[in-house]
């Protein structure tokens, strides 16, 4: 597909929330205002849904095509949805894929799955990329970001006893001890009366 049939994806994309219920179901009529509200401010050219900040890795294959679903619904027909997909398995991001189609997405944007901070290569990459857009003609989107979120992150220093050290010697507090966690790790189990 030539560059230039991409320029209309050009703007600014916001990435939207999903507001959940106490349960941990989508709070639908939340869900609309703020989508709507969100799309139809000033310079705003389209919007990311079922991204991190919308709560991917804590929702079910069919609460994210409904979110999409809720979304080409909410927004004016000229909005931009470019849809989060995010599954360990490439055939189930495939199917994601293929429900954010179904449902009105415009493109997919496709984040690296969280078993990547273990071990992953390019060939691993591109072929997780190919299988899940293998049934779209969607545009694909790359999420560009360090899969090793989360792993012990070595910053001239060492881990020991109660905090790190750096390379020095001399104890570094607790505060700067290199370690992140990536987002999703607790999974579904961490969302309100989910079992």
């Amino acid at each position: 597909m030539p560059s230039e049939s991409f320029d209309h994806f050009r703007g600014i994309h916001a990435a939207t929330v999903c507001p959940l219920q106490g349960d941990g179901g989508i709070d639908e009529d939340t869900l609309a205002a703020h989508l709507s509200a969100v799309s139809r401010a000033d310079g705003i050219t389209g919007l990311l849904i079922n991204g991190h900040a919308g709560e991917n890795f804590m929702l079910g294959r069919d609460e994210k095509r409904r979110v999409t679903e809720i979304a080409r619904r909410a927004c004016p027909s000229h909005t931009l949805l470019v849809c989060g997909i995010n599954a360990e398995d490439s055939l189930e991001a495939q199917r994601h894929v293929d429900d954010a189609e179904a449902a009105g997405a415009d493109a997919v944007l496709v984040f690296p799955p969280f078993s990547w901070a273990l071990s992953q290569d390019a060939d691993m990459a591109v072929r997780h990329h190919r299988i899940a857009t293998s049934n779209s003609s969607l545009p694909l989107f790359l999420y560009q970001a360090g899969v090793r979120a989360g792993a012990l992150v070595r910053l001239g220093g060492s881990r020991s006893g109660g905090g790190a050290v750096s390379s020095s010697g001399r104890p570094r507090p607790r505060a700067q001890t290199a370690f992140a966690q990536p987002s999703g790790v607790s999974g579904r189990a961490s969302r309100p009366g989910a079992a």
